[in-house]
């Protein structure tokens, strides 16, 4: 089996009140490949190129962003976006065998290159009327690969057993040319790098998630079902230029749910358990984590009526 796409299109921006609009044409392929090895397990292969547009905060923002704690500048030269992206993956599907034949397997490795790749830079410096870090748009060439896998082994009366993982390197194929502000003589901003530095940068992109692995067990019965699901995730020492790295930690959830039926309405219970370790997490793919924490130990539990 070989099904591909192709799509052509345009994307144009506006900056309202000032007249200047940029304008980009953009091209996404795709292909994937499936083999058979056996009725229930096959390999597959899938290739892709997508470009992407910068939208407007990416080209005229020039100010704080509270929400997100950092003052962001924009870069109205920002090129397109260029990916060309392979997946290799197997999977095994089995349903209706038992023992170890009716193990559910899924495993991916992937390789992304990235041509001006759009992001946010920390520049290092500090904006001193706003006291918020200082964040330029800027693109860059980059590289993302990793694997993601899990094997899901069913037993008799609906309980299961789960083992999970996944994993991504992403580093720069380029150096970073930022020059926000440059004509005004970097007005505003503070400094804080030592000299020479700033220009330097890191290789690591930034706000990326650590290896996790993790164990789940659960059972899936006729009208309700339960899960107990514990992640392990490594510290993140690779967090980008000018941000701080994260500590590991062990997050453990536990969940419910209940379907039931009242009159002509499909209604579920359900209840949650999060973080049962009260485990301090933060996220190295958030943007706040070093102000806010994911939340500690909690517990949730409601009704959802479906119409």
């Amino acid at each position: 089996m070989a099904p591909g796409s192709g799509r052509p299109r345009r994307a144009g921006l506006r900056r309202s009140g000032s007249g200047e609009s940029q304008d980009f044409n953009l091209l996404g392929l795709s292909g994937t490949l499936q083999y058979f090895l056996a009725e229930h397990q096959h390999l597959s292969f899938g290739a892709t190129h997508a470009e992407r547009a910068p939208v407007a905060e990416e080209l005229f923002a020039d100010g704080a962003h509270l929400a997100e704690a950092r003052y962001l500048e924009g870069e109205e030269d920002l090129d397109k976006e260029k990916s060309f992206n392979l997946e290799l993956g197997y999977h095994h599907h089995n349903e209706e065998a038992s023992g170890w034949h009716a193990a559910r397997v899924e495993a991916n490795l992937f390789y992304n290159r990235v041509t001006d790749y759009i992001y946010a830079a920390n520049t290092g410096e500090e904006n001193h009327e706003e006291e918020l870090a200082v964040y330029g748009y800027s693109n860059r060439d980059a590289v993302f690969y990793g694997a993601e896998a899990s094997v899901r082994l069913p037993f008799a009366g609906g309980h299961y057993v789960e083992l999970f993982g996944d994993s991504v390197r992403a580093s720069f194929t380029s150096d970073l040319d930022l020059h926000h502000g440059e004509e005004e003589g970097e007005a505003g901003h503070d400094h804080d790098h030592e000299e020479g530095e700033g220009r330097e940068y890191s290789r690591d992109v930034p706000r990326m998630p650590p290896l996790r692995i993790g164990l789940a067990l659960g059972g899936d019965y006729d009208q309700w079902n339960w899960e107990l699901r514990t992640t392990k995730a490594s510290a993140q020492e690779r967090a980008g230029a000018f941000e701080e790295a994260t500590d590991g930690y062990t997050r453990m959830d536990l969940t419910a749910r209940y379907n039931l039926k009242l009159g002509s309405t499909d209604a579920v219970l359900f209840a949650s358990a999060r973080n049962l370790l009260d485990e301090e997490i933060r996220n190295s793919a958030s943007l706040l984590r070093d102000f806010a924490p994911e939340m500690g130990r909690s517990v949730e539990a409601g009704v959802r009526f479906i119409f």
